[in-house]
C-alpha cells in the first residue's frame, strides 16, 4: 500500500502550470491578469475591480456567528483523560472537520506580541512590504500582495508566508525592518511560535509552513471577499485568530460564522488526511469575508507531505464493510492538477472536490 511520508513541505501554495493560469486568466479577466493590493495601490485597479456580481454578494456578514458556537466543539487540551480527547478529536473530524483547541500550551503573551509586530509589518507602506516579495529569495518565504495561490483571484488580503529554514526567514525580515530592537524582539517570536508546532505534530517535521494572513478594512465589505470559498489541499491547518470575525465555514449546505474563542486554535482537516482517514475525516469548504471598520489579522500553520510522498487510505481502515474510497495517488500529482478557485465561475457554483479524481467507482480495484 502506498504511505505517506512524515516529513513537510510547502503546503497550501498550489502548484499550478503557467499555461493553465494564463487560459484561467483570459477567460476571466480578459486583459488583467492579477487583483492584488500591489495593483491597488499603484492604480492599475479600482475597488471595483475586486467585487464580484450582484448575485454572489455577501448574504452573512463578518459579525454573525453561530449561536455560542454550538456546532464547532472546543476541546480543551488540558482534560488529562488522553482517550477521551482522542474521541472528541475524531468526532469533530468527522462531523464537521473544524474543532477549537484551547490550553495548547503557546503562552497568550507571544500570540499577542507576535501580532503587534505583524500588525506594524502589515500597516507599512506597500513599496516597503514589496522589499520582502516572495520570489526575490529562494523557498516560499516572502510577502504577497494578494492571494499566495492564485493572483486571478480576488481577495482582499495580504499575506507573509515563512517557511522552515530561519535564515531565509531572517533575510526575509532584514528586507523590511533594520537590526533595531524591534526586529531583535520580532524575528525570535517568530521562529518561537513556528517552532511550537514543528516539534509536537508528528507530521510537522522540519518544512512545516507559516502564513500570516492580513485582511485591511474594504469600504465595501458586503461586495468583496477577504478569501474565496475552498478547501485546503494539505494535511491539517491550525488557525490562530484576532478577535475580529470573518471565517465562515459550509456545513450541510449553509454557511456558518466561526465566532472567536480568545488565545484557541482552529484546527481543520485538509485533503490528504480525508483521503488517508478513507473519506471519515472531512476537509470542509471555508471563507473569509471582508471588515468595512477593522483590519483581521490569523496565523495559519500548514502540515504537509513532501512533494514525492505517496498518499493512500491507512491500511486498517480498509475493511470489507468500507473498502478504499482513494486510489493511491501521489502528491506531486496531485497539486499539480489545474487549479479552479470557486470565484472562476461563481461562488454558489463551486466546481467538483480535486480530491474526487482519485475516488474508486465500484467497477475499479485497487491493490492493497
Amino acid at each position: 500500500m502506498a504511505s505517506v511520508s512524515a516529513n513537510t513541505t510547502t503546503t497550501d501554495d498550489v502548484d499550478v502550470k503557467s499555461s493553465d493560469l494564463a487560459s484561467h486568466n483570459t477567460e476571466l479577466n480578459g486583459d488583467k491578469s492579477e487583483y492584488s493590493k500591489e495593483k491597488y495601490h499603484d492604480g492599475e485597479i479600482s475597488l471595483q475591480d475586486f467585487m464580484l456580481p450582484e448575485d454572489d454578494h455577501i448574504n452573512i456578514p463578518d459579525d454573525a456567528f453561530d449561536p455560542n458556537n454550538s456546532s464547532i466543539p472546543v476541546i480543551d487540551l488540558y482534560n488529562p483523560n488522553r482517550n477521551l480527547l482522542l474521541c472528541q478529536m475524531i468526532q469533530a473530524a468527522e462531523s464537521l472537520g473544524f474543532f477549537f483547541v484551547t490550553n495548547h500550551g503557546i503562552c497568550a503573551d507571544l500570540i499577542q506580541r507576535l501580532r503587534n509586530h505583524l500588525c506594524r509589518f502589515f500597516n507599512l507602506p506597500m513599496d516597503v512590504k514589496l522589499k520582502a516579495r516572495r520570489g526575490l529569495s529562494p523557498g516560499m518565504c516572502g510577502f504577497v500582495p494578494g492571494s499566495p495561490v492564485f493572483l486571478a483571484s480576488r481577495w482582499w488580503a495580504e499575506s507573509l508566508q515563512l517557511d522552515w529554514d530561519e535564515t531565509r526567514m531572517r533575510n526575509v525580515l532584514l528586507g523590511i525592518f533594520p537590526v533595531d530592537a524591534e526586529f531583535q524582539e520580532f524575528r525570535p517570536k517568530v521562529w518561537a511560535y513556528q517552532t511550537t508546532f514543528r516539534k509536537q505534530l508528528p507530521t510537522g517535521g522540519e518544512r512545516g509552513t507559516m502564513r500570516f494572513n492580513f485582511y485591511p478594512t474594504c469600504p465595501c465589505s458586503d461586495k468583496v471577499w477577504g478569501l474565496i470559498a475552498h478547501r485546503d489541499p494539505c494535511m491539517l491547518t491550525i488557525l490562530q485568530q484576532d478577535s475580529v470575525g470573518g471565517l465562515q465555514i459550509q456545513t450541510n449546505g449553509q454557511w456558518l460564522g466561526v465566532a472567536t474563542v480568545p488565545f484557541s486554535l482552529v484546527v481543520n482537516v485538509g485533503d490528504m488526511l480525508k483521503a488517508m482517514s478513507n473519506g471519515r475525516f472531512q476537509s470542509m469548504l471555508h471563507r473569509v469575508v471582508t471588515n468595512s471598520s477593522k483590519q483581521r489579522l490569523s496565523m495559519a500553520y500548514f502540515c504537509n507531505t513532501t512533494s514525492d510522498a505517496m498518499i493512500g487510505v491507512a491500511p486498517a481502515l480498509i475493511t470489507k464493510d468500507r473498502p478504499a474510497e482513494y486510489r493511491p495517488f501521489g502528491y506531486a500529482e496531485y497539486s499539480c492538477m489545474p487549479f479552479h478557485p470557486s470565484d472562476l465561475t461563481s461562488i454558489h457554483e463551486y466546481r467538483p472536490h480535486r480530491l474526487d479524481s482519485y475516488k474508486i467507482m465500484p467497477t475499479d480495484s485497487v491493490s492493497e
